[in-house]
């Protein structure tokens, strides 16, 4: 759920960033994701925190912009103080559940794939689509800098903040993370250019109008009431037991560890933009796990944060 919601806007902010070189930025961004994991390096607990935190600005921001874009900020609250009240009362989440979610989500990438790809995107005025397509790796930046410049930018949605005592599975779902973020963002890309995608402040509903398939736009909707609400929640609850492992005075107190990242969370959402938040969250991510190969902390925790929903 967090790679899904985070993608709806985030293919954006990676095209803006790096062109069509976002799809190697996402492989090298996969690629740092599950070397930490099988060195088991996570990153520091509190950065663990903040970007979790940052993730659920990102994720209630998202839902707002497609649903309630003339009410974001009351959107936001809203969303984020629906995944607060759920990981307050920490129920225990069925396997059948999480499965079914993640099946829900994986079928609509593809269905979202096959739309793009079966429509021939339209050229922008004055350029043909050889043109574009040639032109667009070297629209921003040469590759040497657009592949890291964009993993970086997406780095938040790979992050496996909660290490496991068996890597095989993390190790699966970074895989299958970046499978699924490449070709959606292959998808987009090839049905809206670069340039049209990074300007897109909804991408993936703009994708959809583009490839003559605005029909879908009500299964959209359906599709980011799935990725952002649960998304939200597995974001708080990483937040919330990651706030045990950090040496903050009373962060690990029952009250505080859900209505602190919580609160925290809801300033951002009313403050920041999605693309702020995401570049935040990424940011932190960055710095979390770059520290942590330096001088690793937290490797003792091996609890499952998010109870099988990430």
């Amino acid at each position: 759920m967090l790679l899904g919601g985070g993608l709806l806007i985030g293919i954006a902010v990676g095209a803006a960033v790096g062109g069509w070189w976002l799809l190697g930025g996402l492989l090298l961004a996969g690629a740092v994701a599950a070397v930490s994991v099988w060195f088991d390096r996570p990153a520091w607990p509190e950065m663990r925190v903040a970007a979790a935190i940052g993730l659920a600005a990102l994720l209630a921001s998202t839902f707002a912009r497609y649903l309630a874009p003339d009410h974001e900020t009351l959107a936001g609250l809203a969303v984020l103080l629906v995944a607060a009240a759920i990981t307050a009362m920490d129920p225990p989440v069925p396997r059948p559940v999480s499965w079914t979610l993640t099946a829900t989500l994986a079928v609509a990438a593809v269905a979202f794939v096959a739309v793009c790809v079966a429509v021939a995107p339209v050229p922008s005025a004055g350029a043909s689509p050889e043109t574009e397509l040639a032109a667009a790796g070297q629209a921003w930046l040469p590759a040497f800098l657009a592949v890291p410049a964009s993993a970086a930018v997406m780095f938040g949605l790979f992050t496996v903040t909660t290490p496991v005592r068996r890597r095989a599975i993390p190790l699966l779902r970074v895989a299958g993370s970046t499978a699924v973020a490449v070709a959606v963002s292959a998808a987009a890309l090839y049905q809206l250019g670069p340039h049209r995608l990074g300007l897109s402040p909804v991408p993936v509903r703009d994708a959809l109008v583009a490839a003559d398939a605005a029909a879908l736009t009500g299964m959209l909707h359906g599709v980011v009431v799935l990725a952002t609400v649960p998304g939200a929640v597995v974001a708080l609850r990483i937040a919330a037991d990651g706030l045990v492992a950090t040496p903050l005075p009373g962060a690990a107190a029952a009250g505080s560890r859900v209505a602190l990242p919580a609160v925290v969370a809801a300033l951002m959402a009313s403050l920041l933009t999605p693309v702020t938040a995401l570049l935040l969250a990424s940011g932190v991510a960055v710095v979390g796990v770059a520290a942590g190969w330096v001088y690793p902390r937290g490797r003792g925790d091996r609890r499952a944060a998010t109870n099988g929903l990430s």
